[in-house]
């Protein structure tokens, strides 16, 4: 794949964006590069968009995550959905107009809950030593909305240091 520019990513000047027009600038078995989008990339602590990409005439390939591309600085890749059927994938080759619809569900649940865990690490005394969350989100027709679960692990001291203690209050190594 020769060099690729940057992706103009729209989520940057508008969140509320769920859709937009587009066209392929390159397409391989890792995914699609599209001259803007309105999905955002896996990054800076939130899970990147799904939705789907759709052509002209009604081709429709569903998005599984979105993330930068690990080989062109500033591209976004939209990776498609594990078993996407090959004809479909065939129709998105460079030049290609689309329409790149996110899933506003599952965004807005990541936005919530990216916006939680800010609450949440000003919230943990200063003994965690930085920590990892990740999380699952569907969409469910029976409870009427997006369910999910979190896990948040955190590297805590064996001991934590006792108030007055040489390093308490201090980020642990």
């Amino acid at each position: 794949m020769t060099a690729l520019p940057r992706t103009d990513d729209l989520f940057r000047d508008d969140a509320t964006l769920d859709t937009c027009r587009a066209t392929v600038l390159a397409a391989d078995a890792s995914g699609i590069v599209l001259d803007r989008t309105v999905f955002y990339p896996l990054g800076g602590g939130q899970a990147g968009d799904a939705g789907v990409l759709l052509t002209a005439d009604g081709v429709c390939l569903p998005i599984a995550d979105t993330r930068k591309h690990p080989e062109h600085a500033g591209a976004i890749l939209h990776v498609p959905a594990a078993g996407a059927d090959e004809a479909v994938r065939a129709a998105f080759v460079p030049g290609t107009a689309v329409e790149a619809r996110i899933d506003v569900a599952r965004r807005s649940a990541h936005m919530r809950f990216h916006t939680t865990t800010h609450l949440l690490c000003h919230l943990v005394p200063p003994l965690v030593n930085g920590c990892a969350i990740t999380g699952r989100w569907w969409t469910s027709t029976a409870y009427g909305g997006v369910l999910g679960y979190l896990l948040i692990g955190m590297a805590l001291p064996a001991k934590p240091k006792a108030q007055g203690e040489e390093g308490a209050g201090t980020p642990t190594r």
